[in-house]
């Protein structure tokens, strides 16, 4: 079966159009796009797709490592637990003695060397409280560790680990989270040339705009949930660029983009629980942008190849979770009662679900833009609202679609991340308490900007719409990530202060301060530069006229 049975025609509407549209030698190298000017002029076409993965690869792998070098061990969200999970892997411990951990949830036990985890990781959680609390054990004896993480897919585990069973100290946990940040990066870097062949610098912009800093910290972290979140947006770029350039692709280009969907689903679907429903959410808003007549063509077309292949990957990914037990929540009476008796837990399902709305949307916001500490997001509210800003706008964009069902798929995937969260957290708060984190929605939020690019029509010429969106777009990306990055770096240097200083302080990254700002400068330079580089060229010539 050919790759381009995805799709049939552009989802604007009509006819579906022929299964394939190979490029011929009189093709136009740009095409008129939203604000008026030559697609082309954006860097997006103007440069080749190869060259688009190379140079956003570098940028990418550049900012996330700069937090791989720049957090203590265990100071990125849940890192311990993924840590001995990640050291138990890759020295052949898959499956461990299963059991349950100190709140309750499904876990295994394993034996890591002692000098794998600093003793006392939660000190720095303290107030006023610096990471150089943290004491790191120099013998290798074996110690047996009981990890909540230990029941999870063990193949982004795997790679991770290498490092770490080769140098099971905290080289080998950096060299780790060098190893997930390169694996993130590879898998972003690809949404950006997937992203290149829509001709559009509004829709590498709804990219670069998915890549929050929370999106780039848990990329270098020892955390399934970066490559996650890596792989959906992946997910979405390459499926929208197979929907609305249908007609305008090459074969080999359609080919390179059906692989790299199918690459994507099969990531989503295996390293996290909730994979299997991202995938399907995901596919419910790609099926309304689409359109029922082309939904129903791509069916009579039977595209068994890849329909098998993702079908595999969700039904073993779904296997290993049952097996696994990693669905279930275990009743823990002591947490729940302590909310009860503070208030912030009611027996009623509807005060809850106030409650709930009233303090757990406002985090959910928060963790899904900024960095997290022990779960919590410690980014202010002015760099989340400075990274919405040219969200909101370009989802503003989306929704003036003329067709009704692109409006509603925008709406879908705006909605149904917050619904599910707001089913669990109250499915499971009488049981164990409040359990759910904005950053675990964020594969189908990243879908709402680059959905909403896809589907926006032509605007006014003389807004500049596109130019002035990448603009603002890059100037954000440098902004918060610059300032995630001392912010956070201060919490661990002094605690949590009154006047957070990332310069100074009790402790300091093992390779410098300096170093972790230097490569993330480096790599949002790469990233601006490359992004503007075509309204550059267009004002050159401008002026030479």
């Amino acid at each position: 079966m050919a790759p381009t049975s995805i799709v049939g025609a552009r989802a604007g509407g009509g006819a579906p159009g022929p299964a394939t549209a190979p490029a011929t030698a009189t093709a136009p190298a740009t095409e008129p796009h939203a604000d008026g000017q030559a697609a082309g002029a954006g860097p997006s076409v103007a440069a080749s797709p190869r060259r688009v993965w190379w140079i956003t690869f570098t940028a990418l792998f550049l900012i996330m490592a700069s937090w791989a070098v720049a957090m203590p061990e265990g100071g990125n969200s849940d890192e311990v637990g993924h840590i001995e999970r990640a050291y138990a892997v890759a020295t052949g411990q898959v499956l461990g003695t299963p059991s349950v951990d100190h709140w309750n949830r499904p876990a295994a036990t394993f034996t890591v060397p002692n000098s794998l985890i600093p003793r006392d990781v939660e000190c720095m959680y303290g107030p006023r409280i610096s990471a150089a609390c943290l004491a790191f054990p120099h013998d290798q004896h074996r110690i047996k560790v009981n990890s909540w993480t230990g029941r999870y897919n063990p193949l982004y585990y795997l790679p991770v680990g290498i490092p770490m069973a080769i140098s099971p100290d905290f080289a080998g946990v950096v060299a780790g989270r060098l190893v997930s940040a390169l694996m993130s990066a590879l898998v972003l870097a690809s949404a950006f040339s997937s992203a290149a062949r829509m001709r559009s610098r509004l829709f590498s912009t709804a990219v670069l705009l998915a890549a929050t800093p929370a999106v780039m910290n848990l990329g270098s972290a020892i955390n399934p949930n970066g490559i996650e979140i890596a792989a959906a947006i992946l997910l979405w770029t390459s499926a929208l660029v197979l929907i609305i350039k249908a007609e305008d692709l090459s074969t080999p280009d359609r080919k390179r983009l059906l692989h790299l969907l199918v690459a994507a689903a099969c990531i989503l679907l295996t390293v996290r629980a909730l994979g299997p429903v991202w995938v399907a959410l995901t596919l419910a808003v790609l099926a309304m942008v689409l359109g029922r007549q082309r939904v129903m063509d791509l069916v009579r077309r039977r595209p068994l190849g890849p329909t098998a292949i993702i079908s595999l990957a969700g039904l073993a990914g779904i296997a290993w979770n049952l097996l696994a037990d990693n669905y279930s929540y275990y009743p823990m009476q002591s947490s729940t009662d302590s909310l009860f008796r503070n208030g912030l837990l009611f027996h009623s399902t509807t005060r809850n679900l106030v409650l709930l709305l009233d303090n757990e949307v406002d985090s959910w916001t928060r963790e899904a833009v900024g960095v997290a500490v022990e779960s919590a997001s410690i980014t202010p509210w002015i760099l989340v609202l400075t990274w919405l800003a040219p969200a909101i706008l370009l989802t503003g964009a989306g929704l003036l679609s003329p067709t009704r069902r692109h409006r509603t798929a925008v709406l879908t995937a705006l909605t149904a991340p917050f619904a599910v969260a707001v089913y669990l957290d109250l499915s499971y708060a009488t049981k164990v308490g409040w359990t759910q984190n904005g950053r675990y929605y964020l594969p189908l939020l990243v879908g709402v900007v680059i959905c909403a690019a896809a589907v926006a029509p032509d605007l006014p010429p003389e807004w500049n719409t596109e130019s002035r969106l990448a603009r603002t777009a890059v100037l954000a990306t440098a902004t918060c990530q610059l300032a995630s990055l001392a912010i956070t770096l201060a919490r661990f240097k002094n605690g949590y202060t009154p006047a957070p200083n990332p310069i100074s302080g009790t402790w300091h990254p093992p390779m410098g301060t300096i170093t972790p700002f230097a490569l993330m400068t480096a790599g949002i330079a790469i990233l601006g530069l490359h992004l503007t580089q075509g309204q550059r060229r267009k004002r050159t010539k401008a002026a030479t006229k």
